[in-house]
């Protein structure tokens, strides 16, 4: 089984085992024991809060906010490490 997760986190924010993350990631699958297999994996990073997504037809979506968070980076120094956390 294919799940999607982890699209929105910068590599040097889950790299570093220190920080203090405070973001989510959204996870996408078809099939519903893999994805509580994510789900569970990812809930146990500090910090970090897996969401359920729906299915894998919406990696394109959860996919799209990538370059916008590479943005948001870029243009704003003090946030190198930017991500997404749904409120």
């Amino acid at each position: 089984p294919v799940v999607g997760a982890f699209h929105n986190l910068a590599a040097d924010a889950l790299s570093n085992l220190d920080n203090d993350l405070e973001l989510d990631t959204l996870v996408v699958a078809d099939d519903s024991d893999a994805a509580e297999t994510v789900l569970s994996i990812a809930n146990e990073i500090g910090g970090l809060r897996a969401l359920e997504a729906g299915p894998l037809a919406n990696a394109a979506e959860v996919e799209s906010v990538t370059p916008l968070v590479i943005n948001i980076a870029k243009y704003n120094e003090e946030m190198h490490d930017v991500g997404v956390k749904w409120l």
